[in-house]
């Protein structure tokens, strides 16, 4: 199979999976408008700040076992080996969520007063630590049905789960009108509803007879040198919120930073829906001939594809908010831009990074980030005070680029693919500088 029917097949998965997230999308930000008459950026601010604490505990919960998973699915495919991998999965999330859970539950009140500046906020933390359990498996059956190459069903779970989050905001925030927990309400039942359907649709590889330790032990192995890498990665991305508000005191311009975030990642879209196809399709084509060039191929189309996706978002940032929100919003339209140019570079990692998952070492991606978070968090305490909410977008996006050449670098070394670097690298300037002069000029 050449390239080109390669790049069809693969496009065509990325479409697949892009169309939920296409219509989820178009269904927020729909409600963008509607919430921000609702909430206020200090509002929006607080739920930023919980999202940040989710992603952090998220990493514990999942330690890095999709990785492992995915790898265990095409090691061991017989029907055996899979029911171990998935229950191992299964039972390890499911238990480390329950203890996590419990230990938000229990300190409520004191993270309420630390993490959001006010202990009356601690049931908000028990509505967000219920559906921290609930959640805890929700990527198993979403990886399962991408390892089985049943992009269809893929989308049809996350299609579901996302209308039936957003109905329930549009319930619980708009038409019951009970502010912040009903975005917590929201989630916790549409949490509930996906473990039930992850239940149902692997029951019969879900069972404690299919448990097998020996082999988890094998999968957290090769997996935990993934979880630092998730909490640092966690610095360089979600705790921005926490920084801002460090170093500045204002939830309001941790909302706007949030309105930004959240705006940038109508670019993140196509990223996820392609990012949905490409491991399994990379790993199931890495014993062909022609694998390296495929992959190299792909890299390359990537950046000329998602920076000039990046600028063109970033162009149109302000005209955006100026249709979805109202005047107090506005300010954010430089975040948008940046981190917009963020997503694409922080994607290349996980292209390149197929070389440590054919050579089973995860060991590279580790050392980068302990790097790229001491140059994240050097220009978070650098840029924040200088530039705001701007800074900590440039802070962020500074901390990926290095991670990025760095594991390209290493992962050159470990697994060597034809990369064409000056064209690559060229384009990527070129489309930087465009914007960069659109902002001096603006």
């Amino acid at each position: 199979m050449n390239f080109k029917e390669h790049g069809k097949k693969l496009l065509g998965d990325s479409f697949i999976y892009g169309v939920s997230g296409i219509i989820t999308s178009f269904i927020g930000v729909f409600l963008i408008p509607l919430y921000t008459k609702v909430f206020q950026p200090s509002d929006y601010g607080i739920i930023a700040l919980l999202g940040s604490l989710q992603s952090i505990v998220i990493i514990f919960i999942i330690f890095g076992m999709d990785n492992s998973f995915a790898v265990w699915y095409w090691d061991k495919p017989t029907e055996e080996g899979r029911r171990e991998a998935v229950s191992n999965w299964f039972f390890f999330s499911l238990a480390a969520g329950l203890i996590i859970s419990l230990l938000l539950g229990g300190c409520s009140y004191f993270i309420a007063s630390l993490v959001l500046g006010d202990g009356n906020l601690y049931p908000l933390v028990i509505l967000f630590a219920i559906n921290i359990f609930l959640a805890g498996t929700q990527k198993l059956l979403n990886l399962w049905f991408r390892m089985q190459r049943k992009p269809l069903q893929a989308v049809g779970f996350n299609l579901f789960i996302s209308l039936l989050t957003v109905a329930l905001n549009v319930w619980f925030v708009l038409i019951t009108k009970s502010g912040l927990p009903g975005i917590y309400y929201s989630a916790c039942i549409s949490s509930l509803a996906s473990l039930a359907i992850t239940v149902y649709v692997l029951r019969k590889n879900i069972a404690v007879r299919f448990f097998n330790y020996a082999e988890l032990r094998k999968m957290i192995k090769f997996s935990l040198p993934l979880v630092p890498t998730g909490l640092i990665f966690w610095v360089m991305g979600a705790a921005s919120p926490y920084f801002i508000n460090f170093l500045m005191h204002d939830k309001a311009e941790i909302g706007l930073y949030q309105i930004g975030s959240t705006a940038a990642g109508l670019l993140g879209l196509g990223t996820f829906a392609f990012f949905q196809a490409f491991t399994a399709y990379a790993l199931s084509i890495s014993k062909d001939e022609n694998a390296k060039n495929i992959y190299a191929r792909i890299l390359e189309y990537y950046i000329y594809i998602g920076m000039a996706a990046a600028l063109l978002l970033g162009l149109c940032a302000k005209f955006i908010l100026h249709i979805f929100t109202n005047e107090k919003y506005i300010p954010a339209y430089i975040v948008i831009g940046i981190l917009a140019f963020n997503i694409i570079i922080s994607g290349i990692v996980q292209i390149v990074s197929i070389a440590n998952l054919l050579v089973k070492d995860n060991k590279p991606i580790a050392r980068s980030a302990f790097i790229s978070v001491l140059i994240t968090v050097a220009c978070y305490f650098t840029l924040i005070p200088l530039l705001n909410k701007e800074g900590a977008a440039l802070a962020v996006t500074a901390g990926n680029l290095a991670s990025a050449v760095y594991v390209t670098q290493k992962a050159q070394r470990l697994y060597h693919i034809p990369y064409n670097f000056v064209r690559i690298i060229s384009f990527s300037i070129i489309t930087a500088g465009i914007y960069v002069v659109y902002i001096s000029l603006g």
